[in-house]
């Protein structure tokens, strides 16, 4: 589902808040742009980006685990290349 919320324009506090709102489930995918995806991902998990230094391509997926108290994880990240191969013809 697409949230307006983790549109480029907004902000930190309005993208953490949609993916909070959505922490009663055990996980949230999330593909996006650079640096924000980064910024949102490492937000998440450490409560502010300077500290995770995570790196992740354009157009990468990011899957992060979620408990229900607050505690963020990464789950697992697909780069691009890697999506575009499981895409391809004849696969």
């Amino acid at each position: 589902m697409a949230e307006p919320a983790l549109g480029a324009e907004a902000s930190m506090e309005e993208a953490v808040k949609a993916v909070q709102d959505h922490a009663d489930g055990e996980a949230v995918a999330m593909v996006g742009h650079e640096p924000n995806l980064s910024l949102l991902a490492a937000h998440l998990m450490t409560g502010g980006a300077a500290e995770a230094g995570i790196e992740l391509k354009k157009g990468a997926v990011v899957c992060l685990g979620l408990n229900g108290a607050g505690e963020t994880w990464l789950r697992w990240s697909v780069p691009p290349k890697m999506l575009r191969a499981l895409g391809s013809p004849g696969r």
